[in-house]
């Protein structure tokens, strides 16, 4: 994992961020714009994926902005990025004790969701849509 050993998961107003530039080695390289299918196979989506998993929400968001900002404009793979991000922002909300914040940033995430599953398999960068769908209505209800 690209946390420092024994670093918690950072809660804003709880404990300190990470480590300035400790998500630049999988970042690195993301200020231009990717091409489609290098998204699913780049370090960064990986990263993200391990750091959520490890309820690293703060450094998953951290970690998946920069390759969403990297996708081109208006791809299915850039709308599935952004409800990633958006869940694990739900999630850090809901640490925060914030559950209304927590409601309305997994509707955004809904919202991202919906527009990554139009006119496509149920799959994007590998990732099935509806089970991220499920994981997101947790933080609705």
């Amino acid at each position: 994992m690209i946390v420092p050993p024994g670093f918690p998961p950072h809660v804003p107003g709880l404990n300190a961020r990470p480590p300035e530039g400790a998500f630049s080695e999988v970042t690195a390289g993301l200020g231009r714009t990717l091409a489609v299918a290098d998204l699913a196979s780049h370090p960064a989506l990986a990263a993200g994926l391990a750091l959520i998993a490890a309820g690293y929400d703060f450094e998953a968001h951290d970690t998946l902005e920069p390759l969403w900002r990297a996708a081109p404009p208006a791809c299915r793979e850039r709308h599935m990025l952004h409800a990633l991000i958006q869940f694990a922002n739900a999630r850090l909300k809901q640490r925060m004790g914030r559950p209304q914040a927590a409601a309305k940033v997994a509707c955004t995430a809904l919202d991202a969701l919906d527009e990554a599953s139009l006119g496509g398999p149920r799959s994007v960068l590998g990732l099935d849509v509806e089970h991220w769908r499920v994981r997101i209505m947790k933080y609705i209800s």
